[in-house]
């Protein structure tokens, strides 16, 4: 079973977002691709504005000591590659993005796998950064029933943005009987 957390990340937000996993040296990839090789990206924005509620949101986390063999699946139905995160040390970004003025969550989720010890101590490796990551997004954003909402994106909602319709939508008029 995989680990994630949800949340509403402001586009502003990425910046800090970055600056923590340079802290860690991890870096990012577009999960997904219909061209090879799989480019690491300068910047966990780059691509965002490709497609902002389609695939170009998937970006594949890696420690830069754990991405040198990749595990890529070749999607026959979309024709694209992605990076499979059932069978990688990483955990998958799918970044918050603002489209139509509408905020659309994002997740963290990885796989913890014993498959991941590679012998030289990486397993541990792994598993301390990307529970970092979790833990980055849970002490930095406001818990919100089990959504994690950004200090940006509480002001831009209270400013009126709307959070994206889903079962478990925030709704922008109930702000103030948050928990």
């Amino acid at each position: 079973m995989g680990k994630q957390v949800i949340f509403y990340m402001h586009p502003d937000d990425l910046d800090a977002f970055q600056e923590f996993l340079n802290s860690k040296q991890l870096v990012a990839f577009q999960a997904v691709s219909t061209t090879l090789p799989i480019e690491e990206l300068s910047s966990i924005k780059q691509g965002l504005e490709l497609d902002a509620t389609g695939d170009a949101r998937l970006v594949a986390i890696f420690s830069k000591y754990e991405c040198d063999a990749i595990s890529l699946r070749y999607n026959k139905k979309r024709r694209d590659i992605r990076i499979d995160v059932n069978t990688n040390p990483m955990v998958e970004f799918a970044r918050s993005c603002i489209k139509d003025h509408v905020l659309h969550m994002g997740r963290l989720y990885l796989v913890p796998k014993p498959s991941f010890d590679f012998g030289d101590g990486s397993e541990h490796n792994f598993h301390s950064w990307s529970d970092a990551l979790l833990r980055w997004v849970r002490r930095h954003y406001q818990n919100r029933e089990g959504i994690y909402v950004s200090p940006r994106a509480e002001e831009w909602i209270d400013r009126g943005g709307a959070p994206h319709n889903s079962s478990r939508r925030i709704e922008p008029d109930g702000l103030d009987n948050w928990p």
